[in-house]
C-alpha cells in the first residue's frame, strides 16, 4: 500500500477521504480546489467562478507560472530582495493552482493535499470535507 501525501499531513482526513464513494470524488475534489482558491486569492483568468469548466492544459501552465513564480522569489528571498511573506503568498498560490488541477483529474487525495498546504487550514479542510459529506451522506 502507497502512503499518500495527505497522510502525512493528517491520517484522519486521508482516512476519511479514502471512505468517500468514487462517485462523489470529482465533486468533492473540485468544491476543495474551489475552497482552496477563495483562501488564497488566487485569481487568474484561466479560472473561471466554476472551476469545472477549467481548461485542464491551461490550468496545468499556470501551476507551471506560478511554482516558477515561487520559485524566484525564493531565490531572490535568499539575496535578500524579497521577504519571506512575499514567498510565503507566491508559494500558497501555486499550491492552490495545482489544487485545482488535481480536481479536474478527479484525484481527491492530491486535491485535499495541496489544499492544505496552500492554506495551512487543516481544521478548516476537515470542517469543508465533513460538511459536503453531510450534504451527501451516502458514502
Amino acid at each position: 500500500m502507497t502512503i499518500s501525501r495527505l497522510s502525512t499531513v493528517s491520517k484522519e482526513l486521508d482516512g476519511t477521504i479514502n471512505k468517500v464513494a468514487s462517485s462523489k470524488r470529482m465533486s468533492i475534489s473540485l468544491a476543495i480546489a474551489a475552497w482552496a482558491v477563495d483562501q488564497t486569492g488566487l485569481s487568474h483568468p484561466v479560472l473561471p467562478n466554476d472551476i469545472s469548466s477549467a481548461q485542464p492544459n491551461l490550468v496545468q501552465s499556470l501551476v507551471e507560472e506560478l511554482d516558477e513564480a515561487y520559485f524566484t522569489l525564493q531565490e531572490s528571498a535568499e539575496a535578500g530582495t524579497a521577504s519571506e511573506e512575499e514567498v510565503t503568498a507566491a508559494f500558497s498560490l501555486a499550491r492552490a493552482a495545482n489544487a485545482v488541477e488535481f480536481a479536474l483529474q478527479g484525484d481527491l487525495s492530491e486535491t485535499a493535499y495541496e489544499a492544505v498546504i496552500a492554506t495551512d487550514d487543516l481544521p478548516g479542510l476537515q470542517h469543508l470535507v465533513e460538511r459536503l459529506l453531510l450534504q451527501n451522506p451516502s458514502g
